[in-house]
């Protein structure tokens, strides 16, 4: 297909063709006037208008107070109902212990009662009895504690006995200073001789419910007596005198009810941090605290004077100086120690 190609010149164009331009506004004036005539103008050919009008009115009325404003994460509101004045408080729980878990007894270990030159003669049917015992201190919690007495709330006692006596036996094991009831600790344990030397022999016994009292006299401490009777039995066998006995008594897991002495000193280092998070989402100003005031509240049933000393208190903020303020500064009038009282010899089990 050919294409022809068409080049205009806008000079030769307006100065040829003048007469048409003319024609043409002619014809659009015709047209146009008779338009303007508001017999023949057609209204019901107007666009519908869109109105978008913007209401501004009151929907809720309300008051915020400051509760509202704080109240978010913060259970710690007390309010007055007469003056309706806002108390907010900040509590932590510092330090619970009871004296059994900082004044733990250890395991008493080879409470032991022996002897090495047992001679023993007893005709065939007949029976005699040996005793023997042996001083056994007791080991406190703190070196240089004097015990007077201590009511075992559990404990298990170990009895291990190791006998070179070629006879049957049976031997009660004593400890005169542990009483229950009225009653002294005793056990009585078998020892049958089936032609096999050393003889041994375990048992293991509960001990709650005992109550220690310890012998303090002059050149002893914290003392008690472990006793053995050896009721042995004649049976014709050789006498091979002198006779090795040994009685090993172990003490273990003791928890105590009450103990009474001398129990020397204590010292917990105590840390901890409260938090205030009153102004943790806080953007801009300030709010005045009219008072604050600072409540230690102590639940003693020790029976030992106890003394709280604040090496350091101190109020810290990240943002505003001074960043730190020595509360506990005695210039200010503060306590310090603070003197816990204690119920004394005639108020036990008080609080």
């Amino acid at each position: 297909m050919t294409m022809k190609k068409y080049v205009f010149r806008f000079s030769t164009f307006r100065e040829r063709n003048c007469w048409l331009v003319a024609f043409i506004v002619t014809i659009f004036l015709t047209w146009a006037l008779p338009s303007c005539n508001k017999d023949d103008f057609d209204f019901s050919e107007m666009t519908k208008p869109n109105w978008s009008p913007t209401w501004n009115m009151p929907l809720i009325h309300s008051n915020l107070t400051l509760r509202d404003i704080l109240k978010k994460g913060n259970n710690i509101f007390i309010e007055d109902p007469v003056t309706h004045m806002l108390t907010l408080e900040y509590s932590a729980h510092l330090f619970s212990k009871s004296a059994q878990e900082y004044m733990v007894i250890p395991d008493q270990r080879n409470m032991k009662v022996e002897s090495t030159t047992l001679n023993i003669l007893v005709p065939p049917g007949d029976s005699s009895v040996y005793q023997i015992s042996s001083p056994y201190s007791f080991s406190p919690a703190k070196p240089g504690q004097r015990l007077d007495s201590i009511f075992v709330k559990s404990a298990l006692i170990d009895i291990n006995i190791t006998s070179q006596i070629n006879h049957t036996s049976k031997v009660l094991i004593k400890i005169p200073n542990a009483v229950k009831n009225g009653k002294m600790f005793e056990s009585l344990i078998a020892l049958p001789y089936l032609n096999v030397l050393p003889v041994r022999k375990t048992v293991q016994l509960d001990f709650s419910g005992y109550k220690f009292v310890f012998i303090n006299t002059p050149g002893h401490v914290n003392e008690i007596t472990v006793e053995a009777d050896i009721n042995v039995f004649g049976d014709g066998n050789p006498n091979n005198s002198p006779y090795t006995f040994t009685a090993l008594c172990d003490l273990t897991n003791i928890k105590f009810s009450k103990i009474f002495g001398f129990l020397g000193q204590y010292e917990y280092p105590l840390s901890d941090t409260l938090f205030l998070n009153l102004f943790k989402n806080n953007i801009l100003g300030s709010i005045q605290l009219k008072e604050i005031d600072m409540f230690l509240k102590t639940s003693n049933s020790i029976g030992m004077p106890l003394n709280l000393e604040f090496l350091d208190l101190l109020a810290y903020s990240s943002k505003n100086p001074p960043h730190t303020v020595n509360i506990a500064d005695p210039s200010s009038g503060f306590p310090n120690p603070i003197v816990v009282p204690s119920p004394d010899i005639y108020h036990v089990g008080t609080v």
